[in-house]
């Protein structure tokens, strides 16, 4: 689907190449990529960098021998685990893991820091927290994983938390503990392209990176959230500030994000001190939730 929607599409312009394989930077002008016949060196005015990202496994002794899926392969699983360890409680992890749930698993959340969706409000975290409760979720927060091992086809897992040491046993374990660019390897310091301490591209609100020539957009870029919607303006904007400077700029003020469980949560990053905006939104969500039938608590009408 995605290469009908995205690569196949190319055959239609004459004026574009497609070259497959894999490319790194050799100057701020010229990129070297390796290809079936060998390496072919391609000159360019302006480069646009968008390699995504993938996900970030962490180095947990012995996460490797156990195996372990994440959340673009949980579903190529042939039978439903009865036992399911969570590792990672952010939006991804919890939509999924919900689905599981309801599929029937047991499933056992562990995240390390102190609540779910760590990068929302607190109540709504809590809240979310008390709904995947009653639903049957066991939820460990404040929790590091020290170790795997295996016994008798179950992945045991060495978790400590305030409390102590447990072991967790289950049949599956699912990943979900954020993702990391796809910048290593592409030659970024021979074309001036600097990246945070994560290995995210630092770009300006045109898109424009350190080298002056050279925009990137999408997941490898440093940004305060990770969005497919998000990432496709980046290239709008990236793609027109190529062909006319000052065209266009990101605003990362005003994002909406979804997180998919039920119960649904929305969120509006706003500028702060804007507190008319923040009211009017608020009252604008919840009256379109009620409209919908969805159960608002009297606490976030007043927000």
């Amino acid at each position: 689907m995605r290469g009908e929607k995205y690569a196949y599409v190319l055959k239609h312009y004459p004026n574009v190449e497609l070259i497959e394989g894999r490319g790194s930077f050799t100057s701020p002008h010229t990129i070297a990529v390796e290809t079936g016949d060998g390496v072919r060196e391609v000159e360019f005015e302006k480069a646009l960098i968008a390699t995504g990202s993938r996900p970030a496994i962490p180095n947990i002794p012995g996460l490797e021998k156990n195996g372990y899926y994440i959340t673009d392969t949980i579903w190529d699983m042939d039978t439903l685990p009865e036992n399911m360890l969570l590792v990672g409680g952010g939006a991804v992890g919890l939509e999924t893991g919900q689905a599981m749930q309801r599929l029937g698993s047991q499933v056992m959340l562990v995240e390390v820091l102190d609540r779910i969706l760590p990068n929302m409000e607190p109540e709504i975290s809590t809240t979310l927290a008390n709904i995947l409760t009653d639903e049957g979720m066991r939820i460990g927060t404040k929790a590091r994983i020290l170790e795997f091992s295996k016994h008798g086809g179950l992945s045991h897992a060495v978790v400590v938390t305030n409390e102590g040491r447990q072991t967790i046993e289950s049949d599956t374990i699912l990943i979900a503990t954020g993702r990391k660019p796809n910048t290593d390897g592409i030659g970024l310091e021979k074309c001036g392209v600097a990246v945070d301490n994560r290995g995210f591209i630092k770009v300006d609100q045109m898109m424009r990176t350190s080298a002056p020539n050279i925009y990137a957009a999408g997941d490898c870029v440093s940004k305060p959230l990770m969005l497919e919607t998000l990432s496709a303006r980046e290239g709008v904007v990236a793609a027109s500030n190529i062909v006319e400077w000052g065209s266009a700029s990101m605003d990362y003020g005003a994002v909406p994000l979804v997180v998919s469980t039920e119960m649904l949560v929305d969120s509006l990053d706003y500028e702060r001190g804007c507190e008319e905006v923040r009211y009017m939104l608020v009252q604008c969500l919840w009256r379109t939730w009620l409209r919908l039938g969805c159960r608002v608590d009297e606490d976030w009408r007043s927000c």
